[in-house]
């Protein structure tokens, strides 16, 4: 009689297992910011500024045009852990939003709006470029495109709309933004960091976007509110 054999814990258990359904979320293809993204970011950037980290930098990478060997989400994750680790050494939690878009007319690339406080800018760009080397990609010309975002609310909108153009019908008439075909996106889309996200904002002010429910148990049900401030006209 044969032994019986014993999968280890978190591997896939036939058709439906754990990592299957994982690594198939991983693979899911989107050709637009849907507005249940879209209204997120917008209330993650809004909630950095209300407690004192402005995103006040605009950072453009483009990881897949240098050769990077990896996909862009994955590339853009190791430069946020290296990010994040080093920010956090300085006693500044990581607060950023981020969108990828993959036009025909440019190869795949990830635009980031960050927090840097002014002191910290200068060391950050030198960094920065040993964390890319860390994703395999190609250090040149054009591979890092940064921006000093204005200190005003109309500034740091026009950047989120900016991130936005590629969302959805719904999503582009809600916040005033022109829409453009941004292609199509292996995996996840648009994202913002842990610090800006649903339970940071909950905690804070209770504010969550219609698309998103309070992520702790034990806490009274409220009706979602869509962000006061949509991203301003230009």
């Amino acid at each position: 009689m044969s032994a019986v054999v014993r999968m280890p814990r978190g591997q896939k258990r036939g058709r439906f297992g754990r990592i299957e359904r994982r690594q198939a979320s991983r693979l899911v293809e989107s050709s637009e910011i849907a507005i249940a993204k879209a209204e997120p970011l917008i209330l993650a950037e809004a909630h950095a500024a209300s407690i004192g980290r402005q995103l006040n930098r605009f950072v453009t990478i483009a990881f897949a045009a240098n050769n990077c060997p990896m996909r862009t989400v994955e590339a853009l994750g190791l430069y946020l852990k290296a990010a994040s680790d080093w920010l956090n050494c300085h006693g500044v939690p990581l607060a950023c939003i981020w969108v990828i878009e993959n036009p025909a007319h440019k190869d795949e690339h990830v635009h980031l709006l960050i927090h840097l406080p002014p002191d910290l800018t200068k060391r950050f760009s030198e960094l920065q470029r040993g964390w890319i080397a860390r994703t395999g990609t190609r250090w040149g010309k054009g591979v890092v495109k940064t921006k000093v975002v204005a200190d005003t609310r109309k500034a740091r909108a026009g950047i989120v709309r900016y991130m936005l153009k590629g969302c959805d019908a719904e999503a582009a008439k809600d916040f005033c933004v022109i829409r453009t075909n941004e292609g199509a996106i292996e995996g996840k889309r648009c994202g913002f960091s842990q610090s800006l996200g649903a339970t940071a904002r909950w905690r804070e002010n209770g504010v969550v976007g219609a698309s998103e429910r309070p992520q702790a148990r034990n806490r009274p049900a409220v009706a979602a509110r869509r962000p006061v401030t949509a991203p301003a006209q230009p």
